[in-house]
């Protein structure tokens, strides 16, 4: 989501799935939007998209 102004939160380090030097700190991200509001963003989906299909997978 940080790839996109509207979805990025405002914080970077919110966004931050890990810390390297805090072994007690697991990985894991919890979205702070929905999933029938990201299915929404069809700005979002399209420029995701088009880096999946020029990855060639």
């Amino acid at each position: 989501l940080g790839i996109n102004e509207v979805l990025r939160r405002e914080n970077p380090n919110d966004e931050r799935i890990n810390i390297p030097a805090d072994p007690k700190h697991y990985w894991r991200y919890r979205m702070h939007i929905s999933l029938e509001t990201l299915l929404q963003e069809i700005n979002f989906n399209e420029e995701l998209k088009s880096y999946v299909v020029a990855s060639g997978r």
